[in-house]
């Protein structure tokens, strides 16, 4: 009995897969860096529609763009702990997802970010930001992926602040998640604050203290 459910599993998982509307094939799309000239300098890293990129200054109310440090170093180590203390939080009464506090980066796209946005903002000058999209899967059945969640944003540096102001945080990419408005739970006490303005999902500020 046990032999034969191992030898017909894989064709199970297979149709569950496919039946989320073509969930493996969307995330191991593979993308490569660009070649052309007029572009080659703004993808950092590329994989289908993820990506970390550097653009143009986008301009926010309450921002002062003189007090931006681009080009700049900064440790990966740095880049990770602050990620990792971001959390945010599911304000609709009827969300399916489970209530309280939810990481905003897994610790595949903490790695992967670190790793990536200290090389963007060596190359960024004054008049850029870095900007990126990222995805993980969301499990819904045991170990099954259901979905894909994608979390993107963009970052600028400033004297003692990370500025990281997000379009969207760990949502469906299909845009199912619109009647779960998200919100990002900041603590002080880790260095965490808000920024000047409310924008789009949340402008979060990264002081020094959340670098530990």
């Amino acid at each position: 009995m046990i032999t034969n459910f191992l030898r017909i599993f894989p064709f199970i998982f297979l149709i569950l897969i496919s039946g989320c509307g073509g969930l493996k094939k969307t995330w191991e799309e593979s993308g490569t860096y660009t070649s052309k000239k007029d572009i080659a300098s703004t993808y950092i890293w590329k994989k289908g529609k993820q990506y970390i990129a550097i653009v143009e200054t986008i301009p926010v109310q309450g921002r002062n763009k003189s007090r931006t440090l681009h080009p700049v170093n900064i440790s990966s180590s740095t880049i990770s702990k602050s990620l990792s203390k971001l959390e945010y939080k599911i304000i609709a009464k009827k969300s399916k997802k489970k209530k309280g506090k939810h990481a905003v980066f897994s610790e595949g796209n903490i790695e992967l970010l670190s790793n990536q946005i200290p090389k963007a903002l060596e190359k960024a000058n004054k008049n850029q930001d870095v900007l990126f999209e990222v995805f993980q899967l969301r499990k819904k059945f045991w170990f099954i992926p259901s979905t894909i969640d994608t979390t993107a944003g963009y970052l600028f540096i400033e004297p003692g602040r990370i500025n990281i102001i997000f379009e969207k945080i760990n949502e469906d990419y299909q845009g199912y998640d619109y009647d779960e408005p998200r919100k990002i739970v900041g603590d002080s006490s880790n260095g965490i604050y808000r920024g000047k303005q409310q924008v789009s999902k949340g402008w979060v500020v990264l002081t020094s203290k959340s670098w530990q």
